[in-house]
């Protein structure tokens, strides 16, 4: 996995923080917080120091707020999988209506589900996102997935032949009296910054990182 360097120009504490945990302290709940994570440091100070070449390469998507909407929460999900040891890893990153961030990962190492490899994280993600959803009191639920079989499944466009698949969509049919859910692609590894959040928790599960 690539360095990154948190810049903070707005927050509690200011700076270049070199794990999102630091970067998290020094935002969350703070009004007007901003920050952006960058693969070299020199554009981290560039955008610290508010140059014009930094302020162009700014993604507001870097900001929790930028999904926060009212009576909705916001889900950025992902996995992995380890071939040695035969366990898949699930990392989910949801913002509530206020910004606020909530991180979970974990893992599972069912014999049948270990076929799907990282789709077997992915789909505990999404469930894990899902239950988190409706314990939380939401009727609205949006996730971000790299992988289309999310969606599919869910909206009954693909049969569930694997045993991963299964569990899934018999899970997942439980809940939609409770939680409407809305999917919405993206691309795996394109730099979007939740997303790749979610991909990181989902090999810190696993000890990958």
């Amino acid at each position: 996995m690539k360095k990154k360097y948190y810049a903070v120009r707005s927050g509690r504490e200011t700076g270049i923080f070199l794990t999102w945990e630091e970067c998290r302290s020094a935002t969350e709940g703070y009004s007007g917080a901003e920050y952006k994570a960058f693969s070299a440091k020199a554009d981290a100070k560039k955008y610290l120091n508010g140059s014009d070449d930094a302020s162009k390469k700014e993604d507001p998507t870097a900001d929790p707020m930028f999904f926060a909407k009212e009576g909705e929460l916001t889900a950025f999900v992902d996995g992995s999988f380890d071939a040695q040891s035969g366990m898949y890893g699930f990392g989910c990153v949801m913002i509530a209506p206020d910004g606020t961030v909530t991180e979970k990962n974990g893992s599972g190492i069912k014999e049948e589900a270990r076929s799907a490899r990282n789709v077997a994280g992915e789909l505990l993600a999404t469930m894990t996102a899902t239950a988190f959803a409706m314990k939380n009191g939401y009727k609205k639920l949006k996730i971000y997935h790299d992988y289309t079989g999310i969606a599919k499944w869910y909206n009954g466009e693909w049969k569930t032949e694997s045993f991963a698949a299964r569990e899934y969509s018999a899970f997942m049919n439980k809940t939609r009296p409770y939680v409407e859910i809305d999917f919405v692609k993206v691309e795996a590894h394109t730099g979007v910054f939740f997303n790749e959040r979610a991909d990181m928790l989902a090999k810190e599960a696993l000890g990958l990182t």
